[in-house]
């Protein structure tokens, strides 16, 4: 007997699923012309609106939009600076496995209105019902808890800690001035910086298809 089963689409890092069919958005929103342009894209059996987007510093990415949900960890300050969607603020975006894989956008009173995932950072993937419920559970929590350790961390932490929190803290000022200084770039040395400098409370809350199917065992 076959197990009712759902596609969704995954890190193409870790295989951890981040969007499903009902949360791809299919409107159309106002965009930076001069920087980017849409095309229909087929993903997960939905025709849906893609855009192509450069960089200032000629970088294309190919980006969908999905609804703002509990599925990523939000990165830095806003800005506004050469956004492709009109009247839009970003932050950047990781899996909870460090990869970088998008931009958050929120709109002028500062509420999250979608993310934008690039296309050639995510993959198509099948998982039973009952695997992909599990595994969005540990996912969300993952990500509440990882994000909780990045605030604390911004905030200094306790007082025993506090060297290595400031070590911590300049590493992570020094990360996001570069991240001023290269808007919207694919950044391989961020992600080798930020890997290095993880916790290990950090690595022990990331969760991957394979953790629930471990538990499931």
């Amino acid at each position: 007997m076959l197990l009712p089963s759902q596609s969704a689409l995954c890190c193409s890092r870790c295989s951890l699923p981040l969007a499903r069919r009902e949360d791809l958005l299919l409107d159309r929103v106002p965009i930076l012309s001069s920087a980017c342009f849409s095309y229909e894209l087929e993903i997960l059996g939905e025709t849906i609106l893609a855009y192509s987007a450069t960089n200032p510093s000629a970088i294309r990415f190919d980006v969908i939009r999905i609804a703002a949900n509990p599925c990523v960890v939000v990165h830095g300050e806003p800005s506004n600076e050469h956004s492709w969607f009109i009247s839009m603020n970003w932050k950047m975006i990781s899996c909870v496995c460090g990869y970088h894989i998008g931009w958050a956008f929120f709109n002028e009173e500062g509420a999250a209105a979608f993310w934008g995932l690039i296309v050639t950072k995510l993959t198509e993937r099948e998982f039973a019902l009952s695997e992909m419920n599990d595994i969005i559970q540990l996912r969300d929590e993952a990500v509440r808890r990882m994000t909780l350790l990045r605030s604390e961390n911004d905030d200094g932490g306790d007082g025993d800690d506090d060297d290595d929190n400031d070590d911590v803290n300049e590493e992570q000022q020094q990360q996001e001035e570069d991240d001023d200084d290269n808007i919207y770039e694919e950044n391989e040395t961020e992600e080798e910086t930020d890997s290095d400098n993880s916790t290990q409370e950090e690595a022990s809350e990331r969760v991957t298809p394979d953790d629930v199917r471990e538990e499931q065992l």
